[in-house]
């Protein structure tokens, strides 16, 4: 692996070997072409900023004296696609799966508020970090679902994104989406006191009704939670092609998560643990 500053390096030292005088600088468009037939390459590492931790304190987020190295970086890869070696034997099904385990919010045991917030820095403006329920990965499991449960998860997305809603073992249907009405003071309500059934989470939830669309109407892990809504999901802690438990102690440690499927976000705290019980 070379980086680009080695790279000239060497363009360098092979022209005085050769006995002739050093070539110009090279051009960024220059490298580029060079490291584009090698195997692979890297760039060199920039300056690495720092920026300041936070922490959750009544509903705010508060700066500590954490410095969390961050950079940032430009690769280039190259990927060689050689002919397959073995046979596909796979074959689409004439049928699909047919699930026993039905969509029914009657059968759940527990109603859940996953509030997903987005905090912005006071003099850029730019975003932080994003928690679900003000709370960080490192924080105690809020969410303890019972092995064999449904439960019922109202997804609030006070953040302006799109988030994709990933459940590490468990399995979740969208059955509805309502707007948010007064977000601004929603919004303010749940930054004091995080709390959606305290800040009148079933009034704000009167805007208009969104459909489910029909690619999200079936047993996922995976579900888009749009911005400014309240997405109402049925959750399954079981095998739901069966309607069994899980083949396995899916209360053992350490556990799973649920986080938003954007990396960035992921990455930027917007995930927290899942600890099943019997």
């Amino acid at each position: 692996m070379l980086g680009k500053t080695a790279l000239a390096v060497l363009l360098v030292l092979a022209g005085l070997a050769a006995g002739t005088r050093p070539p110009p600088p090279a051009s960024e468009d220059a490298l580029e072409e060079v490291a584009g037939s090698l195997e692979m390459y890297v760039d060199r590492l920039p300056q690495m900023p720092k920026v300041r931790g936070y922490s959750m304190e009544r509903g705010r987020a508060t700066p500590v004296h954490l410095a969390v190295g961050m950079y940032r970086k430009k690769w280039v890869m190259k990927f060689i696609v050689e002919p397959a070696k073995t046979r596909d034997h796979s074959r689409v099904p004439a049928r699909l799966l047919e699930y026993h385990a039905k969509v029914a919010e009657e059968e759940a045991t527990r109603k859940r508020y996953i509030v997903m917030y987005e905090y912005d820095d006071g003099a850029t403006g730019g975003p932080t970090h994003m928690y679900i329920n003000g709370k960080r990965l490192e924080d105690p499991a809020t969410e303890t679902p019972r092995v064999g449960a449904t439960e019922v998860w109202e997804v609030v997305n006070l953040t302006p994104d799109d988030h994709p809603l990933h459940l590490h073992l468990a399995t979740f249907q969208a059955v509805r989406a309502r707007g948010l009405v007064g977000l601004d003071e929603f919004k303010d309500c749940m930054a004091r006191l995080n709390d959606a059934g305290r800040c009148n989470v079933s009034g704000h939830a009167a805007g208009d009704a969104v459909a489910v669309p029909e690619h999200e109407r079936a047993w996922k892990n995976v579900g888009k939670m749009a911005p400014g809504y309240v997405t109402t999901v049925v959750v399954k802690f079981l095998m739901v092609d069966t309607g069994e438990a899980y083949p396995f102690d899916a209360t053992a440690e350490p556990g799973y998560v649920y986080h938003c499927h954007i990396l960035d976000h992921e990455d930027n705290a917007m995930i927290r643990p899942l600890k099943l019980i019997r």
